[in-house]
């Protein structure tokens, strides 16, 4: 398993596949394959998400994304891509209380902290985007 900051494999390079929308890499020595979500999958993915009015997208783990350029985190570019966009059903992970606890938790190592501090900023009192 590789954390997504050391992807590329070192000296392979990185292929994007835009039917598939996966990264990957091939290393021909070892005969090892890693494919993968880049920005540009995560890109398409975001994208598809809003279009379809889903709630968000799934990760498996987010660790790898630390310590990269934001062009390249993936979280960041599932925030801003997003659009901020929440469905107006209800959600746990929607109410203000939840918000606070997760922003007070992780205030600035978090990685959904930036998008829940937009939330807190344009919630109403019944919890909807103003």
């Amino acid at each position: 398993m590789w954390q997504y900051n050391d992807l590329p494999i070192n000296g392979t390079t990185e292929e994007f596949d835009p039917i598939y929308g996966s990264a990957y890499c091939f290393d021909r020595r070892n005969k090892t394959f890693v494919g993968y979500d880049n920005y540009q999958s995560v890109q398409m993915k975001s994208e598809y998400a809003w279009r379809n009015d889903l709630a968000g997208l799934f990760m498996w783990e987010s660790l790898g994304d630390r310590g990269i350029t934001k062009k390249e985190s993936l979280m960041e570019v599932f925030v801003k891509d997003i659009r901020y966009q929440l469905k107006p059903t209800w959600s746990i992970f929607a109410e203000q209380k939840m918000i606070e606890y997760y922003v007070s938790k992780y205030p600035t190592d978090g990685y959904l902290t930036k998008y829940l501090q937009y939330l807190l900023q344009h919630l109403n009192s019944e919890g909807q985007l103003i």
